[in-house]
């Protein structure tokens, strides 16, 4: 008989319990200053790098995807701009939503980004 892999994903007790969770819990029974609050930045405050990171990391691609609908830029518009496939977009949103990641995720979230900060908006001459 082959000895199998051990098994990576989280159990989840009877009750739903889970380790990590307990651990974290006594962690900050213990001691709750060890924690610290993150505030998620706001896209208006996004003035620096470091800040695009922090954004992003905290709005999700269905959140930005409705803020270009609301916009009135569709989600099949947007893909035929960056130049992906509109099944693909759809799989890279609904899969955020799992905590499952493609690695387009950053890249297509930034170019969301670009696209609201820089539609409408005129050079001058």
């Amino acid at each position: 008989m082959i000895p199998q892999p051990p098994v990576t994903s989280e159990y989840i007790g009877k009750h739903g319990g889970c380790h990590h969770c307990e651990a974290l819990a006594f962690t900050f029974i213990e001691g709750s200053g060890s924690f610290k609050v993150v505030q998620p930045k706001q896209r208006k405050d996004v003035r620096k790098l470091e800040d695009v990171h922090a954004y992003l990391d905290n709005v999700t691609l269905e959140d930005l995807l409705g803020q270009l609908k609301a916009k009135g830029i569709t989600q099949k518009a947007l893909a035929e701009q960056i130049g992906m496939n509109t099944r693909h977009l759809t799989a890279i949103k609904s899969s955020e939503l799992r905590h499952h990641y493609f690695n387009e995720l950053g890249a297509t979230k930034l170019a969301c980004l670009w696209v609201l900060e820089h539609m409408g908006k005129t050079k001058s001459k």
